[in-house]
Protein backbone atom coordinates (compact mmCIF):
# COMPACT_ATOMS: atom_id res chain seq x y z
CA UNK A 1 0.00 0.00 0.00
CA UNK A 2 3.04 2.17 0.83
CA UNK A 3 4.43 1.76 -2.24
CA UNK A 4 0.63 2.57 -3.90
CA UNK A 5 1.05 5.70 -2.33
CA UNK A 6 4.37 7.30 -2.91
CA UNK A 7 3.72 6.35 -7.14
CA UNK A 8 0.62 8.55 -6.92
CA UNK A 9 2.49 11.16 -4.88
CA UNK A 10 5.72 11.10 -7.24
CA UNK A 11 5.09 9.63 -10.83
CA UNK A 12 8.33 9.88 -12.18
CA UNK A 13 9.22 6.36 -9.94
CA UNK A 14 7.43 4.43 -12.83
CA UNK A 15 8.04 6.97 -16.01
CA UNK A 16 11.75 7.84 -15.29
CA UNK A 17 13.71 5.33 -13.90
CA UNK A 18 15.31 1.51 -15.92
CA UNK A 19 15.85 -1.29 -13.55
CA UNK A 20 18.35 -3.83 -14.10
CA UNK A 21 16.94 -7.42 -14.24
CA UNK A 22 19.70 -8.57 -16.15
CA UNK A 23 22.47 -10.74 -14.53
CA UNK A 24 25.97 -12.03 -16.29
CA UNK A 25 25.15 -15.06 -18.34
CA UNK A 26 27.52 -18.28 -16.56
CA UNK A 27 30.00 -19.79 -19.49
CA UNK A 28 27.98 -23.12 -19.79
CA UNK A 29 24.49 -21.02 -20.70
CA UNK A 30 26.08 -19.04 -23.35
CA UNK A 31 27.89 -22.47 -24.85
CA UNK A 32 24.68 -24.19 -24.47
CA UNK A 33 22.56 -21.23 -26.24
CA UNK A 34 24.83 -20.96 -29.00
CA UNK A 35 25.54 -24.84 -29.58
CA UNK A 36 21.57 -25.02 -29.87
CA UNK A 37 21.36 -21.80 -32.56
CA UNK A 38 24.31 -23.45 -34.46
CA UNK A 39 22.32 -26.77 -34.20
CA UNK A 40 20.03 -25.33 -36.76
CA UNK A 41 22.80 -24.23 -38.85
CA UNK A 42 24.28 -25.97 -42.11
CA UNK A 43 27.96 -25.86 -41.89
CA UNK A 44 29.38 -28.95 -43.31
CA UNK A 45 30.59 -26.98 -46.53
CA UNK A 46 33.08 -24.84 -44.12
CA UNK A 47 34.52 -27.54 -41.86
CA UNK A 48 37.74 -29.37 -42.65
CA UNK A 49 37.46 -32.80 -44.35
CA UNK A 50 40.74 -34.39 -43.86
CA UNK A 51 40.29 -33.83 -39.42
CA UNK A 52 36.38 -32.90 -39.03
CA UNK A 53 34.62 -35.11 -41.15
CA UNK A 54 31.15 -34.40 -39.46
CA UNK A 55 31.72 -31.05 -38.69
CA UNK A 56 31.66 -31.16 -34.38
CA UNK A 57 34.82 -29.95 -34.06
CA UNK A 58 33.85 -26.87 -36.51
CA UNK A 59 30.91 -26.09 -34.42
CA UNK A 60 32.74 -26.65 -30.70
CA UNK A 61 35.47 -23.74 -32.06
CA UNK A 62 32.20 -21.49 -33.04
CA UNK A 63 30.38 -21.86 -29.50
CA UNK A 64 33.81 -21.48 -27.97
CA UNK A 65 34.11 -18.19 -29.91
CA UNK A 66 30.62 -16.79 -29.40
CA UNK A 67 31.32 -17.54 -25.52
CA UNK A 68 34.39 -15.60 -26.05
CA UNK A 69 32.94 -12.89 -27.57
CA UNK A 70 30.13 -11.92 -25.47
CA UNK A 71 32.64 -12.24 -22.39
CA UNK A 72 34.63 -9.07 -24.12
CA UNK A 73 31.79 -7.22 -24.85
CA UNK A 74 30.83 -7.45 -21.09
CA UNK A 75 34.38 -6.21 -20.36
CA UNK A 76 34.71 -3.61 -22.99
CA UNK A 77 31.48 -2.36 -21.64
CA UNK A 78 32.03 -2.92 -18.05
CA UNK A 79 35.52 -0.51 -19.32
CA UNK A 80 33.37 1.64 -20.81
CA UNK A 81 31.33 2.51 -17.76
CA UNK A 82 34.80 3.08 -15.60
CA UNK A 83 35.97 5.35 -18.05
CA UNK A 84 33.05 7.34 -19.81
CA UNK A 85 30.14 6.95 -17.15
CA UNK A 86 27.88 5.00 -19.73
CA UNK A 87 26.18 1.94 -19.49
CA UNK A 88 26.35 -0.57 -22.69
CA UNK A 89 24.28 -3.88 -22.72
CA UNK A 90 25.03 -6.69 -23.73
CA UNK A 91 21.74 -8.23 -22.89
CA UNK A 92 20.85 -12.12 -23.34
CA UNK A 93 18.58 -11.08 -26.97
CA UNK A 94 21.63 -9.22 -28.48
CA UNK A 95 23.48 -12.59 -27.59
CA UNK A 96 21.17 -15.02 -29.74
Amino acid sequence: DDLRVRVRNFPSLISGCTIDWFDPWPKSALKSVSKRFLLAKDLMQYRDEATDKTGEKLRQHLCDMCVSVHNSVEDAADLMMQKMRRRVWATPKSYV
